[in-house]
């Protein structure tokens, strides 16, 4: 499940990153305060609580460009468990 869970981070990261031009870095200060965050995710020895996910994919849910599509494999929050 955890290895779902990072993929799911991630996938939201990089597609976020790559249609507003941003690096991976600049992605994980906005979305999770903390611009290591998706380096920690893509280390295998690293975790992050379930609050967390939550909180980085509401942002995600919050602030998607509405020109792209959310990817269909990744559960999005309702809008109000998104605030």
């Amino acid at each position: 499940m955890e290895r779902e869970l990072k993929d799911n981070l991630l996938r939201c990261a990089e597609t976020f990153a790559q249609v507003r031009g941003f690096a991976l870095p600049t992605v994980g200060r906005l979305a999770a305060g903390d611009w290591r965050f998706f380096t920690r995710v893509q280390d295998e020895e690293k975790s992050f609580t379930v609050r967390k996910y939550d909180e980085v994919i509401g942002w995600f849910s919050e602030n998607w460009p509405p020109e792209t599509k959310w990817p269909r494999e990744i559960a999005r929050p309702p809008e109000s468990a998104a605030a």
